[in-house]
């Protein structure tokens, strides 16, 4: 699936108390005679108050950590007779503190005097820590991994519905399939686990407002990028124009017994003769055209890219080339699927009998397209197109 880059935002409340004092008002018996300016004492400007430093992101950090844990690699270690030894062990390894709640622990069964319920195996830290946890405790009150104050714990999930950071993800259309694939594919158990206390998911228009502990929104994340790449807000058109030889390219094409339109196409800087013309990038997004124009004082060739959604949940663009080299010119349109991320699709004109136009289109998904604006450096304001080379 592809994956729609989303905004996040963090929603947290800080308290704070604004304490005020008073100097108490001196009385007419408090008076004092004035001092001289002798032995009056200097006076001190106002110290200069710091700005406060900016407050990190609690979450950030613990995605943060997670990331490490994720690429740490440990073994575990031969001769380890409990699981806070095992802890204890692993957390050396690695470099990364942790922590078990035992007091937590222990009401679902789990005690740190317990023997490992792995004897070997190795991995990043997060990956055997984990492997744990699914070994430990009860069925619905196993241990789980958290990130929080700057160390891995291993809690239980009342400690864990302490633990919940809220994050709102902007989905669109993609909100209600967000919701089930999560529910159904990150921590199924999670969301049931003690009366939905650990993690909450609802959905307020095309937002998606996830209230969970850090694991739950690394994992989102990374579905949310799975699911930008199955349905891109846009498509960058990386396209490789060339003149070849007529005769040549249909030779070349009923050699290879490949179609001149298709996802598997002729390679033409291997003709004999062939000549590239540019290089020229298109933007364009879902259902709106984009059109780029390569033009020298003999050639000019238009070419017009429509990305759309097929009725099979695939991708496909609509085309039109115009293509004018000397007295000869040609035109054509179609269709051609765009395999995103996959090889490059070829479209060809004959201009006469002696000269082909092939175009070679390589499509990459854009999980969001800036709106147009005014660019240097020979892009086309309107249409978003980077044409470098073109005219040589």
């Amino acid at each position: 699936m592809k994956r729609t880059r989303v905004a996040a935002v963090l929603v947290a409340t800080m308290p704070f108390v604004l304490a005020l004092s008073q100097a108490p008002v001196p009385t007419p018996t408090d008076a004092t005679a004035p001092r001289d300016a002798a032995t009056a004492p200097a006076e001190t400007a106002p110290a200069e108050t710091a700005a406060p430093a900016e407050t990190a992101d609690p979450l950030d950090e613990e995605l943060a950590l997670l990331e490490l844990a994720s690429t740490r690699r440990v073994t575990i270690p031969p001769g380890i007779s409990t699981l806070g030894e095992l802890f204890q062990a692993l957390s050396a390894q690695a470099g990364v503190p942790v922590e078990a709640e035992w007091e937590s622990l222990f009401r679902g069964g789990v005690d740190a005097n317990d023997p490992p319920p792995l004897d070997r195996g190795e991995g990043s830290l997060f990956a055997v820590l984990d492997a744990c946890c699914v070994n430990l405790g009860r069925s619905i009150e196993r241990p789980r991994v958290e990130a929080s104050l700057g160390r891995l714990r291993i809690v239980s999930h009342s400690t864990a519905s302490t633990m919940r950071r809220t994050r709102s993800y902007s989905l669109d259309d993609l909100a209600e399939a967000f919701i089930d694939l999560a529910v159904s594919h990150v921590d199924p158990e999670g969301w049931t686990a003690n009366g939905g206390e650990v993690q909450q998911i609802t959905r307020i228009d095309g937002t998606v407002v996830v209230s969970a502990p850090a694991t739950v929104h690394r994992r989102l994340a990374a579905l949310v990028e799975e699911l930008g790449d199955t349905r891109p807000a846009g498509v960058r058109f990386s396209i490789d124009a060339w003149i070849v030889p007529t005769d040549s390219f249909r030779s070349r094409a009923n050699s290879d017994r490949a179609p001149v339109v298709g996802a598997d196409p002729l390679e033409p800087s291997t003709i004999d003769g062939a000549a590239r013309l540019a290089s020229p990038t298109i933007v364009a997004a879902i259902d709106a055209a984009a059109e780029a124009t390569i033009s020298s004082a003999s050639r000019r060739v238009q070419i017009e890219l429509r990305p759309e959604r097929s009725d099979d949940g695939g991708m496909i663009a609509q085309y039109r080339v115009d293509a004018v080299a000397g007295e000869s010119g040609a035109k054509a349109q179609g269709v051609i699927p765009l395999p995103i991320d996959g090889p490059a699709v070829t479209i060809s004109l004959d201009l006469d009998e002696q000269r082909t136009i092939v175009l070679r289109v390589l499509a990459r998904p854009m999980r969001r397209v800036a709106a147009p604006h005014a660019a240097g450096g020979g892009a086309d304001a309107a249409t978003g197109v980077d044409a470098a080379g073109a005219g040589r």
